[in-house]
């Protein structure tokens, strides 16, 4: 099979753009063999109003975020953007404020499951177009122990992470099952 290569330029001269600040979805994009050009979001994720679902939640993140970089990009831009959400039951869990706030949410989500929800946005600024997807991915989280939690969120992991767990940490491994997409999961 032939390996997928794209660059920052692709063949029509369009500048392509990823507007993310985040480690795990450069390093993913590179490994598929995707070159595009990082640029950080401006500004802070909004609050969730409460009458917008999860799915729309996260969807208007990854949109907020692709309209920050308008300004930073050139004009024939490609610009994709991502955010991903964590959902358990009827709360949406994002990245934890503090170690205190990991461990709790740790704790809830152990020996349960959850939907990760991943939502992508892409925008051609040239055609003044964008579309909008999202993927849903059930996660079924093992039942691991309080010491256990606590020496994971004390590396600091948790800190930037929706739901305060990484799937791919090499020394926690708290997801026993999912349905659905890993790399959904990851944030991609």
């Amino acid at each position: 099979m032939d390996s997928f290569h794209m660059d920052e330029k692709n063949k029509q001269g369009k500048t392509i753009v990823f507007a993310t600040s985040s480690p795990r979805r450069k390093q993913m994009l590179h490994q598929f063999g995707l070159d595009f050009r990082f640029v950080d979001p401006i500004g802070d994720e909004r609050i969730k109003h409460g009458n917008e679902s999860p799915l729309e939640y996260v969807q208007s993140l990854a949109t907020q975020k692709a309209r920050s970089v308008f300004d930073a990009v050139p004009k024939n831009a490609i610009i994709f953007a991502a955010d991903t959400v964590v959902v358990l039951g009827d709360r949406v869990i994002g990245k934890p404020i503090n170690r205190t706030e990991a461990e709790e949410t740790l704790k809830n989500l152990s020996g349960s499951h959850h939907q990760v929800i991943t939502a992508i946005c892409v925008f051609d600024m040239a055609k003044d177009v964008y579309l909008e997807e999202a993927v849903t991915t059930k996660v079924h989280m093992r039942d691991y122990g309080h010491g256990e939690m606590r020496s994971y969120v004390e590396t600091g992991d948790p800190m930037d992470k929706a739901g305060s767990y990484a799937i791919q940490n090499d020394f926690f491994h708290p997801v026993e099952a999912i349905e659905g997409c890993y790399f959904s999961v990851v944030g991609l």
